[in-house]
């Protein structure tokens, strides 16, 4: 790299501080030693308390990506019907990880760069029994940050 101090101008991957780099720079804990132990103990209250549940969180370490995946691996079974709402790369993705877990995919696609039309996803909930539906709130590969809250009151009634 020419300049260790790029600016990057993108949604992700983000500019690491120093600090976070010194940190990064230690050895490896290991899985068992008690730093790692109290320091997980640790992540997995501070994530309780941020999600306000009694529930034991569980830490996934990985892109968006991975959680994508592990969302459908577990809310959906090989021919559940699924709808995939895309306009934009994350979108496309959700479409691909349904596929590949078996599910059955029926797309709501809008133009790249384009916010979803809540009416138009309002009208295909109404005509079918999907067990999931997919959207993303922001692509990062457009930009475009789409109506998730109307879009989710929509599930709710």
């Amino acid at each position: 790299m020419k300049n260790e101090r790029e600016l990057l101008m993108i949604p992700g991957p983000t500019i690491v501080s120093p600090r976070v780099l010194r940190a990064l720079a230690k050895p490896v804990l290991s899985h068992v030693s008690n730093e790692f132990v109290d320091g997980y103990a640790e992540a997995l209250a501070l994530q309780k308390k941020l999600f306000v549940t009694e529930g034991t969180p569980f830490l996934l370490a990985g892109s968006g990506t991975l959680g994508m995946e592990a969302a459908i691996a577990n809310l959906m079974e090989k021919g559940d019907k699924v709808l995939c709402v895309e306009n934009g790369y994350f979108g496309e993705k959700w479409e691909e990880i349904v596929e590949t877990h078996g599910g059955e995919v029926d797309r709501l696609r809008f133009e790249w760069g384009d916010a979803v039309d809540v009416k138009l996803v309002k009208e295909k909930l109404e005509g079918n029994d999907y067990k999931l539906f997919t959207v993303e709130h922001v692509d990062t590969s457009t930009g475009i940050a789409n109506p998730l809250k109307k879009i989710g009151d929509l599930r709710k009634s």
